[in-house]
């Protein structure tokens, strides 16, 4: 076998595609504000949250919507944490604010995240529901970019997200990670393929919601987003995705490596319950970087000319996609982080599939709850 002609193929297939999800970010247009403002909830839920939800209640009360269109429903899950008294005290101080705790919601047999979704979404009174995280910074102008060009035939909004790095190696290497990861739903959508919203950046119409049954009615082990994508794709309505700074929703860094990789393999675990399409896509993309990632690290044993070669496809592969997605939503301070983004994805992507041969249980934001496959 020519060792170093399949190692220069692969590289080479490597910087095609990461070249293609790059330029399909910047397909995507730039967002504007919407000239018709339907009225609208945003629902957060909160399970030990007092460290980040003070700054997300700020943010989401400095939104530019008229204030007579707009409830922003705060939902403590069962917290153990001053999470309770925050939005409390916020409610009692913002009119716009509603404040439930899911410990009246009764068993729904949901958990974690999509307990609290669902438990506000039957409070939840506009046109739109738009779901965020506890630890995230939403734009000003958040809303009124997400609905932007949005129609009857829309029936989820989805918007970009990046890491709020501080300085910490953490909170740099999920930076990177998720600029990776962020493009191939963002490039996906600007080459027009079916694509999903991302948990802390999305917008479900209620009606859809609704007339479906909620979470309630959809099968899914731990990934709500995807969940709420079904239903969107159940409906025949298509999902909508934009890639502006507008609509960018910044996220708090997780504060351990466990949670980062218990993330990750939570994002995976939810592509399998989606349709075949994409799952058969995640077996094809983890086989190939899995593949891909034992070369880079031991192909030089064979080939020490193809490994090099296929290395350079790869780190030019991720600058050129990292440097797309850069320019769309503002991306500082990522060019230079290109070559750890580079070798963390080779081992994560080594890792991953052998984590689910060891362990088959997902657990959520390192607390109590999980969930175990067979």
């Amino acid at each position: 076998m020519d060792w170093q002609l399949l190692f220069i193929g692969l590289g080479a297939f490597y910087f095609f595609v990461l070249m293609m999800m790059g330029l399909g970010f910047l397909r995507l247009p730039r967002t504007e504000a919407a000239s018709e403002l339907p009225s609208i909830s945003v629902i957060v839920t909160a399970r030990n949250e007092d460290k980040d939800l003070p700054a997300c209640i700020s943010s989401l009360l400095a939104l530019d919507y008229p204030s007579g269109k707009i409830e922003i429903i705060l939902v403590d899950d069962r917290s153990t944490d001053s999470t309770l008294d925050i939005i409390k005290n916020a409610a009692s101080e913002h009119p716009q604010i509603k404040y439930l705790s899911t410990e009246k919601a009764g068993e729904n047999n949901l958990e974690a995240k999509a307990r609290g979704i669902a438990w506000g979404a039957k409070h939840a009174s506009g046109e739109w529901l738009f779901i965020t995280d506890a630890d995230a910074i939403v734009q000003p102008q958040w809303i009124k970019h997400m609905l932007w060009q949005v129609g009857n035939e829309t029936g989820m909004v989805g918007g970009t997200l990046m890491i709020n790095e501080n300085g910490s190696l953490l909170s740099l290497i999920e930076k990177m990670s998720l600029a990776y990861t962020l493009p191939f739903a963002a490039g996906s959508a600007g080459w027009g393929l079916s694509i999903v919203g991302p948990g802390p950046n999305l917008a479900i119409k209620r009606s859809i919601y609704e007339e479906y049954g909620g979470l309630e009615n959809v099968e899914f082990g731990v990934a709500e987003d995807l969940a709420l994508t079904k239903i969107v794709q159940q409906s025949g309505k298509k999902v909508k995705f934009h890639g502006s700074p507008e609509v960018t929703i910044r996220m708090t860094p997780v504060p351990t490596f466990d949670h980062l990789i218990s993330q990750q393999r939570r994002w995976i675990k939810g592509g399998f319950e989606m349709t075949w399409e994409y799952w058969a896509g995640l077996i094809f993309v983890f086989t190939y970087h899995f593949i891909f990632s034992w070369i880079l690290l031991f192909g030089w044993i064979v080939s020490i000319e193809g490994t090099l070669i296929g290395l350079a496809f790869k780190l030019s592969g991720d600058f050129f996609m990292v440097s797309c997605e850069k320019r769309k939503i503002g991306l500082r301070a990522v060019l230079r982080y290109i070559p750890i983004q580079s070798f963390y994805t080779t081992l994560i992507f080594i890792w991953l599939p052998i984590s689910f041969l060891l362990a088959r249980n997902i657990r959520w934001k390192g607390e109590g709850y999980e969930i175990k496959y067979d």
